[in-house]
């Protein structure tokens, strides 16, 4: 009788290291998924009925999505350090930068307006967007962005 508990033992052993194994593959492979790729940006743009085109080259990953009244543009890098690295740059020289952060989403917006103008860089994870309108289009830019989860 020991002997079958040994085996028994043994067998529970590899059963729970199994176990645990596969639970630590599916939680890295969860949360290594960043947010959009330029592939599933496209897809949701062409599902809210934009013409979306993937601009990348070697060097950069870009797509640019064109509507009826303003075309967005997203950017998707190796890693958010790059990402902020890149919007930061392009919104260096404005003086009149508003900065918003959702910790809980992981999204850092920046809004750049006036009365004529509503420009908006919206950071999440490895990627952001950059849309720059008249204000009469605020709202629906800022309603598409939460419908695609930025």
């Amino acid at each position: 009788r020991p002997l079958k508990k040994e085996i028994l033992k043994e067998k529970i052993v590899k059963i729970v290291n199994i176990t645990i194994s596969i639970f630590i593959i599916i939680l890295i492979c969860g949360c290594s998924k960043n947010s959009f790729t330029c592939e599933d940006f496209i897809e949701k743009m062409e599902d809210n009925n934009y013409t979306a085109v993937d601009l990348s080259d070697k060097d950069n990953k870009m797509v640019l999505a064109v509507g009826d009244h303003y075309q967005i543009y997203f950017y998707e890098f190796d890693n958010n350090k790059d990402a902020l690295k890149d919007l930061k740059k392009n919104i260096k020289d404005y003086s009149n930068v508003k900065n918003n952060k959702d910790k809980d989403k992981n999204i850092d917006t920046y809004i750049i307006e006036n009365k004529n103008i509503y420009t908006i860089y919206v950071l999440k994870d490895n990627t952001y967007i950059y849309i720059s309108s008249t204000s009469n289009y605020k709202k629906d830019i800022n309603k598409l962005l939460e419908g695609i989860g930025y």
